[in-house]
């Protein structure tokens, strides 16, 4: 009962949704179909180039460095620094830290 489907790479998706947003609007770039979309996950950052609409494969790099390195990073600097913060919250404390800056 599927009467279309589209499958994309990630990156075009949200440089797609993007287009759309008030902002893009003001600056005049709604529906501009080339940009670069910088994808960071828990654990690798992809930067992605689009051109008119399509993604330019060979061109697309791979960052061994994304969310669970600024974590353990900002952990570290918290034990450097001796917070009194419990030892089963300082994860979680990290975790907050990086969100919020």
């Amino acid at each position: 009962g599927v009467k279309q489907l589209h499958i994309a790479v990630q990156g075009s998706l949200a440089l797609t949704a993007s287009w759309t947003s008030k902002r893009a609007e003001e600056l005049g770039l709604a529906n501009v179909g080339t940009g670069i979309v910088v994808d960071s996950g828990d654990g690798v950052t992809h930067i992605i180039p689009i051109v008119d609409g399509y993604v330019v494969n060979q061109a697309i790099r791979h960052i061994p460095l994304a969310g669970r390195d600024i974590t353990k990073f900002v952990l570290e600097r918290l034990r450097e620094r001796q917070e009194p913060i419990p030892s089963e919250d300082i994860t979680v404390v990290a975790q907050r830290i990086k969100e919020r800056y």
